[in-house]
């Protein structure tokens, strides 16, 4: 299917702006809605049933969650052979760095991530299983309010219907087709995004070292060691080892605090 041109309007209220994005399952235009003269995210699924199925599925979730760090659903539609899902667009960045980031950091990152996680997990009035955290799923705006985006492959806890993630950051019982899937994949991905950020190295770069991942130049900062140490807990093998949302976020916090209470001591 060929890419939309700038100015193509859609459904007569969607105006293409431009091409921000290409994934596996569609493509995400920058667009206007004239009814609202809003901006907003346009995401065109590829014309396979496949595609199609994935971007009804991430309506349906977006249509039931309401969450600051989470894009607003607008709308879904088909026009000529074309579905297309209208949300939230989101003024800012993926958070992508061209270096590790300090421990104080890489906790704030986790900080923002963790009420999120929150709210899917526990909160929801059905529980929400992302499937997809990852670097390129986490974008922070403008206002520096972090969103977590991409709801494509997002499920309920159950069984695991199908095969699917990002290879890496996807939890081992994610490639277990009818095996069961809970809240504890989306702790063993983030936990894997969390340690990109501190190492600037790839889960696959990590797994294909011959010795424990957890290496930077701030190895030797205050609170390394115990966030390296929380990491690891977060992508065990096993879900049963891994904490819960609850505890990853307590953790967390009570090292940002120490961290902070640390840098007002004078020497």
């Amino acid at each position: 299917m060929r890419a939309l041109k700038p100015l193509r309007l859609l459904r007569n209220r969607y105006r293409i702006l431009s091409k921000v994005g290409q994934g596996g399952f569609g493509t995400v235009y920058q667009a206007e809605d004239t009814l609202l003269g809003l901006v907003v995210a346009l995401k065109v699924a590829q014309a396979d049933e496949n595609a199609i199925l994935h971007l009804r599925r991430e309506a349906r979730h977006l249509t039931c969650l309401k969450h600051a760090g989470i894009p607003a659903y607008h709308d879904l539609f088909e026009e000529r052979g074309r579905w297309c899902l209208a949300m939230e667009w989101v003024d800012g960045a993926h958070i992508r760095v061209g270096q590790s980031l300090s421990v104080r950091q890489v906790l704030w990152i986790g900080l923002q991530i963790c009420p999120i996680l929150h709210y899917l997990h526990i909160r929801c009035h059905q529980p929400v299983i992302h499937r997809d955290i990852k670097p390129d799923n986490l974008r922070l705006s403008r206002a520096y309010q972090l969103y977590l985006v991409d709801f494509g492959i997002s499920c309920f806890p159950g069984m695991n219907e199908a095969a699917e993630g990002s290879p890496g950051y996807a939890a081992p019982e994610q490639w277990m087709q009818g095996g069961q899937i809970t809240q504890k994949a989306d702790i063993y991905a983030l936990g894997g995004t969390l340690r990109e950020f501190l190492t600037e190295q790839t889960p696959d770069e990590q797994a294909s070292a011959k010795q424990k991942p957890l290496l930077a130049r701030d190895a030797g900062a205050s609170g390394y060691r115990e966030l390296a140490d929380l990491l690891e807990n977060m992508t065990a093998e096993m879900p049963d080892d891994r904490p819960n949302i609850c505890e990853v976020w307590q953790d967390l916090e009570v090292l940002y605090q120490r961290l902070r209470e640390e840098a007002y001591v004078l020497p």
